[in-house]
Formats: C-alpha cells, structure tokens, sequence
C-alpha cells in the first residue's frame, strides 16, 4: 500500500507539473507489471492537447494516434460513455469481430507492440480522455489484483488529469487577458487584497516615472498629499476615481477603480486600476466648459473667461486675443464664478477637477 499512496501523491504533483507524467506513468507500469502506457487528455475539435504520451513505446504513436486515429475510433464513444476512472478490459466493449475488422487493432495497435489493453475513460468538460495499459506479453492478460491497483489509481489521475486542465486553461486565460490589456494605452493594474498583482506595458510604464510607485506590493505616490486619496481608493473607503498632479512632469493622473468582472471568490477580494495620464497644462476646449457651467447662467463670453483660466492661459493674454480690455475679462470672469458659486479661479479649477474625474470618467462616459 505505500507504494500506491507514494504512486498518488506522484499523480497530483503531476498535475501541477505537466514533465512530471512521463516519470510518474512509469512507476504505475512497473507497479502493474504493464507494458504500452497511453496517458491523453485532448480537445479535438481545437486540435489542441492538455497531455499526450505513450510510455514504452515509440512516442510518435501517442502523436500519430491523436492526429489520424482518435477521430475515427469506434472505441472512444464507449469509452467516454462509462464514468472517469472506472478501469474496464477492452474485451468488455470490443468484440472479437470488431476487432478483426478493424483498422486500429490490425495497423496501428500491432506496429506498436499493443495488447490486452486495460484502461478507462478521462473526459473532462469536452475534452476526450483516455488512459490506457498493456501487458508485457501477448498470452498474459492482466490478473485481477493488476486490474484492483489499475482501479485504485484511475480515479486519482482522472482528477489530477482536472486540475492539470483548470491550470492550463487558466494560465492561457490570464495570457490572453495580458494581451489584450498590454494593447491599451491606459495603465491597468490587477489589485487583490491591497496589493498590486499584475500590471499591463502601460502600467508599467508610468511607474518608471517613478511618482507612482510599486513597493512591496502597494501602490504608492511620491506626493505625500496623494496618499491618503490613494489609500481611500484602494481601500474602498472613498472616491472610486482619484486625480493626483505630477509637478515636476507637469501631467496629471487619473486613477479609477473598476469592479472585478469575475464572480468567484477569489477575484471578489480584488479590482481592476486604471490610471490615465493626460498633460496638466492641455487646453480645456470651450464645449467641456460650457456643459461644466450648465444651468448656473454662465454666457458664452464668460464661459470663455473661464476656458482660458482652466487651461492657464493669463487674463491679459485672453483679452488680448479677443480684442478686449482686461478689465472687461476680469468682470466676465468675476460674473462667471459668482453665477457659479466659487469665490475664486483656484477654487473654479478644483471645482472643474472634481466635475472632470466624476462625469468624464464615469462608467457610461465616453
């Protein structure tokens, strides 16, 4: 018995590491005295294989076997027909007649030295499954204690055969996920339990500026003012969008937190972080500045007052641009703040920041 619970702990080690199977078919060949070793686990209609080898045998039959055989084997449907891991001798569901007209059991099972095969079924989800043993020799068939530890075993590797699939269809997920964000051009960061997981180019990229910064895990800021927005925004706590200002690269950022898209526990723990970055000085274009002003009153001359203010243009250089005086400017923006509520152009530009993160960036925004 140790030598089969030793045998089972192998299976499952290789279900996490796919090099581990070759070693492991071997030691339950040798454990039943077996011969022709053939461990698949393949989606057929994607032509794609999760594992696929055959033991004490020429290794392109496992190949060859899946590319010209699979499809065409009267075998399969009854196979995949009876529970995972049950272990059966072929003779159960394959006639004598069967057998001698068919093309597998006359070409491709003598080429390979394949007898008495003794196996079960290893579907998972779509995916055709099959593990299957032979004997040493023609003229002995497998004894019943063979087939008691060949039925002890199969459903431990049917089960391994699972979890080998649910890792590698994850990891070809998560590949593709990575693909696809590090197409975007806004920074995406995986946050699970307060710490950065996974970070697309553009993410990336914007920590090398080094005023956002990954340690240890958390995402930090180089301005000690933006801390603590950060911390509410990671911890939930506060705005789900936060925008922090680089002085020295003169851009802003726009950090904005997004819901996992996944349901699953593990993912409910997390969410996904964009962060934009735009140029602190752009221009504010006038349209944006007249739906900010929206129903306060606000003129269209004094909506430009306040464009001009918005993207740091002086009130002389406005005024002269427009070929008007600067007193004039100053009462089209004195009128523009009052109407708007705001005592001054500082308080006109936070009030715009706050409109901007909220409505811009707001899930149905555009």
């Amino acid at each position: 018995m140790d030598s089969i619970d030793r045998l089972i702990h192998q299976i499952y080690d290789a279900s996490l590491d796919g090099d581990c199977w070759l070693a492991t078919m071997k030691v339950l060949a040798d454990l039943v005295g077996g011969a022709h070793t053939h461990l698949v686990l393949a989606d057929l209609e994607a032509g794609a294989s999760y594992v696929n080898l055959l033991f004490r045998g020429d290794p392109d039959g496992a190949e060859e076997y899946l590319r010209d055989y699979a499809a065409i084997d009267f075998r399969a449907p009854r196979v995949l027909a009876s529970r995972p891991g049950l272990v059966r001798d072929e003779r159960s569901y394959v006639s004598t007649q069967e057998a001698r007209d068919s093309v597998i059991h006359n070409d491709f099972l003598p080429r390979f030295g394949i007898h008495n095969i003794a196996g079960a079924s290893m579907k998972v989800d779509d995916c055709f499954g099959w593990f299957g043993i032979s004997t040493l020799r023609r003229d002995t068939p497998f004894s019943e204690q063979q087939i008691a530890i060949l039925g002890t075993v199969a459903p431990h590797i049917h089960r391994a055969l699972r979890i080998a699939k649910a890792q590698h269809d994850l990891k070809d997920r998560c590949r593709q996920e990575q693909a696809v964000r590090d197409i975007v051009n806004i920074g995406l960061v995986t946050i699970r339990d307060g710490e950065v997981i996974s970070a697309n180019s553009a993410a990336r990229a914007i920590f090398e500026n080094r005023f956002l910064i990954v340690r240890e895990g958390k995402l930090l800021c180089a301005d000690a003012a933006a801390r603590a927005p950060i911390a509410r925004l990671m911890s939930g706590t506060g705005s789900s969008a936060v925008s922090v200002y680089d002085v020295e690269q003169d851009c802003r950022y726009l950090l904005r937190r997004h819901p996992t898209l996944r349901p699953d526990t593990a993912a409910s723990r997390g969410f996904l972080l964009s962060i934009d970055i735009s140029s602190a000085s752009q221009s504010i274009a006038l349209e944006q500045v007249v739906e900010f002003s929206a129903g306060a009153g606000v003129t269209t001359a004094e909506a430009r007052a306040l464009c001009a203010s918005l993207s740091d243009i002086a009130l002389a250089d406005f005024a002269g641009d427009r070929g008007i005086t600067l007193d004039t400017a100053r009462k089209q923006m004195k009128s523009a703040l009052s109407k708007l509520g705001l005592k001054s152009q500082k308080q006109l530009h936070r009030a715009f920041e706050r409109y901007h993160t909220v409505n811009a960036y707001s899930p149905n925004g555009e």
